[in-house]
C-alpha cells in the first residue's frame, strides 16, 4: 500500500532510497540495531552545529532533551561555541575511538551512511 502511493507520486527519473533505522543517539529502547564500528568518530562534532529556539547548543540533532550542553548563543557566537574547550573534548574522545564512554554516543548509527535504492 505504501509503495502503491508513493509509486503513483513519481516521475520516471525519480528514484526511492531508505536508511536503516536509528537509535536516535540511543533514545529509542526497543531499538536492535546491527552491529558497526563504534570505534569510528562520528561526522557530527566535525561538521555540524545544533540550536535550540532558546540559544542552547546541544551537543547533536540526538541531543533533544540536552543531556550535553555545549553553549548558549545568548552568551557566546557559533564561532566561540564551536572553537570552545567542550567542543574539542567531544572531538578527541571521538577521535580516540572512546564514544562509547558517552551514552549518548555509544552505539548510536545515525550517521550510518549505507542507503538502500527501493526502486526505481
Amino acid at each position: 500500500m505504501w509503495k502503491d502511493f508513493w509509486t503513483s507520486k513519481l516521475k520516471e527519473s525519480d528514484i526511492v532510497t531508505s536508511k536503516k533505522m536509528h537509535s536516535w543517539g540511543n533514545k529509542l529502547k526497543t531499538y536492535e540495531g546491527e552491529d558497526m564500528d563504534y570505534r569510528s568518530p562520528c561526522i557530527s562534532p566535525f561538521s555540524t552545529i545544533e540550536s535550540f529556539y532558546d540559544g542552547i547548543v546541544p551537543l547533536c540533532g540526538c541531543d533533544y532533551k540536552p543531556e550535553y550542553i555545549l553553549g548558549d548563543l545568548n552568551k557566546s557566537s557559533i564561532k566561540e561555541v564551536w572553537q570552545s574547550n567542550y567542543f574539542e573534548e567531544l572531538r578527541e574522545i571521538h577521535l580516540s575511538g572512546n564514544r562509547s564512554k558517552m551514552p549518548i554516543c555509544d552505539k548510536c548509527n545515525i550517521w550510518d551512511t549505507e542507503i538502500k535504492t527501493i526502486w526505481k
